[in-house]
């Protein structure tokens, strides 16, 4: 053992010792630093309440008392600082990485961020979205194994971030130019793999599904290929700080206490510190993670700035963040219906989001999203795969149930706004089922296009 790690019991903890170590891997527990300074009674019962013992750093430890390496461990800190200045406990606790769960420094000030006419909102132009030539079930080949290789790369990163590894964001960075390409192909077919869901793995999928929405609105109000790619980037990393959370705040079932609640929203600025050690990212993607759960009206948070200091980058990936977390199954709830969480956005468009991108997602989404459990006129039931804007009321359907509600021998794509029935062109959807109603989920028709 490290001679300067020492075991101890959580009855004989102290203010002022150093935890450098647990009796149980950090992600179990309430802790959100791998190393924290017991700077309160209050922080030795909350060890007490998870451990039987711990593991403290010696060197670390400070303001001990009369424990066995008090004066040990402030002659090695006079030792290390001899010549220079002795700073304050407050100083060294910082430098030792210090501080616990309930005391991660204050969120920085906002500074260095692009202030060009590209980047201040209301300087962009909507336009008409791009023609779709390619379709789905040509795209679809290409949009899974996009998503497959960008799914690897996501999970490999943010496991680097849990374990405080170094991470290199180049490669992943610039592989989201793949999504746009795809995107602008056809994006039905990167919109279905969004119908993808492991409420287990809902950090990695909540951040591909949160870069596809925002790309796919981004295209939809004209946004040009390089800025469809930083805006993909901005979606991908924005809540990378709550991989530092502790697993059990994240995924409680019950209600958030006060203090649970405040420490869920430092992940914000948790992210920035991870992204500012990041070598080559871009200050608008740190502005995003920063920034993403400010509201226009002022009532977000870190800083409750309101619209002229939300840029638009960061404007789309609040709404889509909430869509996608809305609309997800996670841990302790079921997902709302894509028109439920739409209908979120809507009641809160003008105070909360930009009134603008509200009403441009709806347009884009369609009346019936992708991946949007429909009963047609016939009886039969499917699953929406792609929307045309020019027929916004017949989407494209993955048709599963006849009309006697038992399953096809094989599921059959049908486009309801050209398919002929009872000698007419066309066939209406009689309505919007709840997910899940008769046990069909999306992501079990997501291996269909081998």
């Amino acid at each position: 053992m490290d001679d300067n790690k020492e075991k101890v019991f959580v009855e004989n903890l102290r203010v002022g010792m150093h935890v450098c170590e647990l009796d149980r891997p950090w992600l179990d527990s309430p802790f959100l630093l791998q190393g924290f300074l017991l700077d309160s009674e209050d922080d030795i019962k909350r060890v007490q309440q998870v451990c039987s013992h711990v593991f403290i750093d010696k060197e670390r430890s400070q303001n001990t008392g009369n424990n066995e390496y008090a004066a040990e461990a402030r002659s090695k800190q006079v030792s290390a600082r001899k010549g220079t200045h002795q700073s304050s406990t407050k100083d060294n606790q910082a430098s030792a990485g210090g501080g616990s769960f309930i005391n991660i420094p204050s969120v920085p000030k906002l500074s260095g961020i692009p202030k060009s006419k590209d980047f201040i909102p209301g300087s962009l132009e909507f336009k008409q979205p791009p023609v779709i030539n390619v379709s789905f079930e040509s795209e679809i080949v290409r949009a899974k194994q996009i998503y497959r290789h960008l799914y690897d790369s996501v999970s490999i990163l943010f496991h680097q971030v849990r374990q405080n590894e170094s991470i290199d964001l180049d490669s992943l960075l610039q592989s989201v130019s793949e999504v746009v390409e795809s995107m602008q192909r056809n994006p039905a077919a990167m919109e279905w793999m969004t119908q993808f869901r492991d409420k287990q793995q809902y950090p990695v999928i909540h951040a591909l599904n949160t870069c596809i929405l925002s790309i796919k609105l981004g295209s939809h109000i004209g946004l040009d290929e390089q800025k469809l790619e930083l805006l993909g980037q901005c979606a991908l990393l924005h809540d990378i700080g709550e991989l530092k959370l502790p697993h059990q705040v994240l995924h409680k079932t019950g209600e958030l206490t006060d203090e649970e609640i405040k420490l869920i929203q430092r992940h914000v600025s948790i992210g920035l510190a991870i992204l500012h050690d990041a070598e080559n990212v871009r200050a608008e993607i740190r502005y995003t993670c920063l920034s993403h759960h400010e509201r226009l009206d002022g009532s977000g948070y870190p800083h409750g700035i309101k619209a002229e200091r939300i840029d638009m980058l960061t404007r789309i990936v609040s709404q889509t963040d909430v869509y996608d977390a809305l609309n997800s199954e996670r841990v302790y709830t079921d997902g709302m219906s894509a028109d439920a969480a739409i209908s979120e956005l809507y009641n809160n468009k003008g105070t909360h989001y930009d009134r603008r991108l509200v009403e441009a997602f709806i347009q884009c989404m369609g009346i019936y999203p992708v991946g949007t459990l429909v009963e047609l006129q016939t009886g039969e039931v499917g699953l929406v795969i792609s929307t045309d804007s020019r027929y916004r009321l017949r989407p494209t359907v993955l048709m599963i149930l006849n009309s006697a509600q038992t399953h096809f021998p094989k599921p059959l794509i049908i486009n309801t706004a050209t398919h002929k029935f009872g000698g007419q062109t066309g066939m209406d959807i009689k309505q919007a089922l709840n997910p899940g109603t008769y046990d069909i989920r999306p992501k079990d028709y997501f291996d269909l296009y081998q």
